[in-house]
């Protein structure tokens, strides 16, 4: 997750850490390919990967008015590792034009992060970078799940640095024409 890159402006190496929140319903589908082939276009960088398929968060239940927020501790340890990073792609596949169920849940804890005292403002992702990258069967639509993470990221004053819709086909497969554009994203660049 700790990558060393050259800070042009101070023109000194920095620590740089990426955090990929993963939210496909499928595995090695569109969406995990998109990250590869991002991986793979960056090879002097580290990236950690988290899946939310794996980490099974229980779907939110707002308890603010009852004051509990005990069900949302198990995502705590997530929470730890978006504040630690410099950069944090949101990768989802695009359902319905909107973000997968697994990505919209996530969001959702983001009720709880902001109650969570981690930052004194409440705003987690206050200077934070974000990468949004979707995986649709047509980019017709995407729009719309971009919009939707770019107002909550926004909300949260954090900063989408970079989006990108990437293309599969209904069985999942990487669309081999947005494989070669995401290949061409040099992070160190985007970050810089």
């Amino acid at each position: 997750m700790i990558s060393l890159i050259l800070d042009k402006r101070l023109q000194r190496k920095i620590i740089v850490k990426i955090l990929i929140i993963e939210a496909s319903t499928r595995k090695n589908a569109g969406t995990q390919g998109h990250i590869d082939a991002l991986i793979k276009a960056n090879p002097k960088l580290s990236f950690e990967e988290i899946s939310l398929l794996t980490e099974k968060l229980a779907p939110f239940v707002d308890q603010r008015s009852q004051n509990s927020w005990e069900y949302a501790t198990p995502t705590l340890p997530l929470l730890e590792k978006m504040l630690a990073s410099d950069l944090i792609v949101i990768a989802t596949p695009v359902y319905w034009f909107s973000m997968s169920h697994l990505c919209k849940n996530f969001f959702d804890y983001w009720t709880f992060f902001m109650r969570a005292g981690k930052t004194p403002d409440s705003y987690f992702l206050k200077d934070k970078k974000v990468f949004t990258l979707l995986c649709a069967g047509h980019k017709e639509g995407s729009e719309w799940a971009l919009g939707s993470i770019r107002e909550s990221v926004k909300y949260v004053k954090g900063t989408v640095i970079k989006e990108f819709i990437g293309l599969s086909d209904r069985e999942g497969n990487p669309n081999k024409n947005t494989l070669e554009e995401i290949s061409q994203i040099n992070l160190e660049q985007v970050l810089n």
